[in-house]
């Protein structure tokens, strides 16, 4: 849920996020106040929509989600307060500027302490009034470009998270896979090719202390060669892995060696079953050579 909704904000256009970022409502059952702030807005380049009462507001506030919304302490049918607590219901983080008398002042004091950004007082002086609404606009400038980092950060942490479950899941495959295949030749095939598909190499190879050899992908120039990892059962070196470089040119991490080396690590064990279930195929065949000469044995 949480990648969708970042998804579908990511695709909100520039155009959109500029509009938003400019858009101011203004809350106030005076008509001379509401001009007030539509002339004053507007000459400084935002976008001004007001609304007379507190439910014709909220309202207002759902449809268009302004970057910072003024409201009036006293009005005709919810008193500011109230519709300051509607607004932070819808958003949480939604940015408010209370305009207020004087004698309102213990009342604005409660509404910062209910989140509201800042407040102004009447009669209004021009300067402070947009000092006061470019603040509460960078406030939440900061506050969107922070869920826009956020979001970034939980899509990067989700994909990064689904790769790493992919390339366990492959090496567990590889793993069962390797387990089952009695023949070396088909085992060394199987983790070079693992091997390029799970660091998205262009090329891999295993080269074995006996001379047997394997390779994926082309052959590349030994300069080329981007992680080298030993094959190794116990103290016994059994040849090594090598991977040549990313087909996208990038550099490989720190988690990619570790996936060589566990790459590695299952090619030994892998290879040792196969070492052993050989030997016990060439025992059972000269017990059975045995056997047959016993019987031959007794039957003269």
């Amino acid at each position: 849920m949480d990648q969708l909704r970042c998804r579908q904000k990511a695709c909100t256009t520039g155009t959109q996020k500029l509009e938003r970022q400019l858009r101011i409502l203004v809350i106030d059952d005076e008509e001379g106040i509401r001009a007030f702030f539509d002339r004053a807005l507007r000459a400084e380049g935002y976008q001004s929509i007001s609304a007379a009462t507190g439910y014709e507001g909220v309202e207002l506030f759902k449809q268009h989600r302004p970057a910072v919304t003024l409201v009036d302490l006293k009005l005709p049918d919810l008193d500011g307060i109230k519709v300051l607590e509607q607004i932070r219901s819808i958003d949480p983080a939604a940015v408010t500027v209370i305009i207020t008398g004087h004698a309102s002042l213990s009342a604005a004091m409660a509404a910062l302490r209910l989140g509201a950004y800042d407040f102004i007082t009447k009669p209004f002086d021009l300067a402070p009034v947009l000092a006061s609404v470019q603040r509460a606009v960078e406030k939440s400038q900061l506050l969107v470009f922070n869920e826009q980092l956020l979001c970034g950060l939980r899509l990067t942490n989700r994909r990064l998270l689904e790769e790493k479950k992919a390339k366990f899941t492959a090496l567990l495959e590889m793993s069962r896979t390797m387990a089952s295949v009695s023949s070396r030749d088909r085992l060394l095939d199987t983790v070079a090719r693992t091997s390029v598909s799970l660091l998205k190499a262009g090329s891999s190879s295993v080269h074995l202390v006996d001379g047997d050899f394997a390779a994926a992908g082309p052959a590349c120039r030994e300069e080329d060669i981007a992680i080298t990892v030993p094959i190794r059962f116990q103290d016994r070196a059994l040849g090594v892995l090598r991977i040549g470089p990313r087909d996208d040119s990038e550099p490989f991490t720190r988690e990619d060696q570790k996936m060589a080396e566990m790459v590695a690590s299952h090619a030994a064990l892998a290879l040792e079953n196969c070492r052993s279930y050989g030997e016990m195929k060439r025992t059972n065949q000269r017990l059975k050579e045995v056997d047959e000469m016993k019987s031959e044995f007794v039957s003269i």
